[in-house]
């Protein structure tokens, strides 16, 4: 009696258990779907710095000299297809050695996200990283331009990248609904950082330079002049070598016809 009852009781569980198994999959397929769908050809995103882009405009490389911060731009340049958004997420990439801190990076005030509200300003500092985001909620924006900025400093000089990781869930942008929409592709910043030069030294007045760091000492004006001044010299010595003997010459020929 008793196995009979663990049998009906079996069979009644494993419908369940398949509706349950169905369920969990289902679930599953979806959340890979809908980040796979999350990719939006329409929304581009970039990294900038006075005179340039990471989408190559002029160009994809800036120049920095080490030691001087160089505040870098996260924009969003296409708006997604839904013609808006709610709130924005991005996730920054760069070498360790980059000096940056929470005090470099400002998400509200001029030239900022102007919906942007202070209270959902939200940025975490990791090795070599920074994810950033803020919300306009319930307000939703179209509005194309610089999102945040941050301040980097080389330490060394040398080329350094940073990159704008792409995908869900790293940069993007959310609709009213919550749903993301990123590029499929990751935007990247190279900032060639220099040495700054040497100071001039004043030695007997005349100035030189005990070079530049990176680079050959520049010619200084004086020093080319002064490179001349042996061959003017030796010029007019023979100028009045050649009047002297030309003098001479003349008195003999004046003498001897006397």
């Amino acid at each position: 009696m008793q196995r009979t009852i663990h049998k009906v009781m079996l069979s009644a569980m494993l419908p369940v258990a398949a509706a349950a198994l169905a369920m969990i999959l289902l679930s599953w397929t979806g959340r890979t779907q809908k980040v796979h769908a999350a990719t939006d050809s329409s929304v581009e995103f970039s990294i900038s710095a006075p005179g340039c882009n990471s989408n190559g405009t002029p160009t994809a490389t800036c120049t920095a000299m080490v030691g001087v911060p160089l505040t870098l731009a996260f924009n969003i340049d296409a708006l997604p297809s839904t013609g808006s958004y709610l709130e924005y997420h991005a996730l920054l990439a760069y070498p360790a050695a980059v000096v940056t801190s929470a005090a470099d990076l400002t998400q509200t005030g001029a030239g900022n996200w102007p919906f942007c509200l202070p209270s959902f300003g939200v940025y975490s500092f990791g090795s070599g990283s920074v994810a950033a985001s803020c919300s306009s909620s319930p307000v939703s924006s179209s509005y194309l331009g610089a999102l945040f900025h941050l301040k980097v400093t080389c330490p060394l000089p040398g080329y350094y990248n940073f990159t704008l990781v792409g995908g869900d869930g790293n940069t993007d942008v959310r609709d009213v609904s919550g749903y993301p929409h990123s590029e499929a592709t990751t935007d990247t910043l190279t900032v060639h950082c220099y040495a700054a030069p040497l100071a001039p030294v004043s030695v007997g007045g005349v100035t030189d330079f005990d070079g530049l760091a990176g680079g050959a000492a520049p010619i200084s004006a004086d020093a080319s002049s002064s490179s001349k001044t042996p061959l003017l010299a030796l010029g007019i010595a023979a100028l009045a070598l050649v009047a002297t003997a030309g003098g001479a010459g003349w008195y003999a020929r004046r003498r001897w016809a006397r």
